[in-house]
C-alpha cells in the first residue's frame, strides 16, 4: 500500500468515529482532512476519497459506524467504486499487494483521484466489515 495522506485521513476518521459515537462520518472526514492539509482547502474538500469513504460508512461496511445517509447527491459512483474495489479485495486477497492505481485500473476507465488509497487503508488496517 502506497501510503499518502488520503489514506490516513481515512484512518483518523474511522478512529475518531470509534472514540466518539456523536459525531457522524462526514464531520469525521472533515476534521481529519483539516488535519492533514489545514492550509488547502481544495485538498481537504476533494470529493473522491471523501465520497469513497461516506459510501462505505453509508452501506455499514466500516467498523462502528452505523448505516445511514452521509453522501451529497451525485456522490454515487465514487460509493460503487470503493464498494466494487472492496468486493475485488475480499475475493481475491493476492490483490491486497498491487498498487491502488492497479486495483482502480479493474474497476473504472475514468481517471483515478485516490479513492482506492481509502479502500486499501481501511481494509489492510481491518477496519472494514
Amino acid at each position: 500500500m502506497n501510503k499518502n495522506k488520503y489514506s490516513e485521513i481515512a484512518l483518523c476518521a474511522v478512529d475518531q468515529l470509534q472514540e466518539n459515537e456523536n459525531i457522524k462520518p462526514p464531520d469525521a472526514w472533515d476534521k481529519a482532512a483539516f488535519i492533514f492539509y489545514p492550509k488547502s482547502e481544495a485538498a481537504r474538500k476533494k470529493s473522491c476519497p471523501r465520497s469513497s469513504f461516506l459510501g462505505l460508512c453509508e452501506k455499514g461496511l466500516v467498523c462502528g459506524v452505523r448505516p445511514g445517509s452521509y453522501l451529497e447527491k451525485g456522490r454515487e459512483e465514487n460509493k460503487k467504486d470503493a464498494i466494487k474495489g472492496l468486493e475485488l479485495l475480499r475475493q481475491n486477497c493476492s490483490l491486497s499487494k498491487i498498487s491502488e492505481r492497479e486495483l482502480w485500473k479493474k474497476i473504472s476507465q475514468k481517471t483515478y483521484n485516490h479513492q482506492m488509497h481509502v479502500v486499501f487503508a481501511l481494509f489492510k488496517a481491518g477496519y472494514l466489515t
